[in-house]
């Protein structure tokens, strides 16, 4: 790379951490970005920056999530265990899904994602029928009357 690229590569992740980091800071503050002479290099940033945004509201979105379907877990099983257990089946579904969505040669879109959730929740329905029924078949019964 010569030595004008990476100055170019080292401005272009500055600015990016600027618009990530503190944009709206900045033009709250009274300070202007400037005018790129590349605006859709520019646009293609702010677009980047906001994807990084959302990606990370989504993150959280879904700990929060799995979170709370942990403690509701817990609540009904009153088995942290148990709980974890269950949850366990739902990266081993995102796998499948996402295996199923490469194999079929399908796009990761909005009826992907809906057709996903649909089946993080099936997992976990399932797996909580199959700890249900060998608690049951677990716990002691008492002798039957001939």
């Amino acid at each position: 790379m010569t030595p004008l690229g990476s100055i170019l590569s080292v401005l272009i992740l500055f600015v990016a951490a600027i618009l990530e980091a503190g944009g709206d800071a900045l033009v709250r503050a009274g300070l202007r970005t400037p005018v790129s002479p590349y605006p859709r290099l520019r646009h293609k940033i702010q677009t980047w920056s906001r994807a990084v945004m959302t990606s990370r509201a989504l993150t959280v979105a879904i700990a929060a999530a799995l979170f709370g379907v942990f403690l509701l877990l817990n609540l009904a099983l009153g088995s942290a265990i148990e709980a974890l257990l269950i949850l366990c089946t739902v990266p081993i579904a995102f796998v499948g899904g996402i295996l199923a969505l490469l194999v079929m040669r399908e796009t990761w879109n909005v009826s992907s994602l809906v057709g996903l959730i649909g089946l993080f929740g099936i997992a976990v329905q399932n797996s909580l029928v199959l700890v249900t029924q060998i608690r049951g078949l677990l716990a002691p019964h008492p002798p039957r009357p001939n």
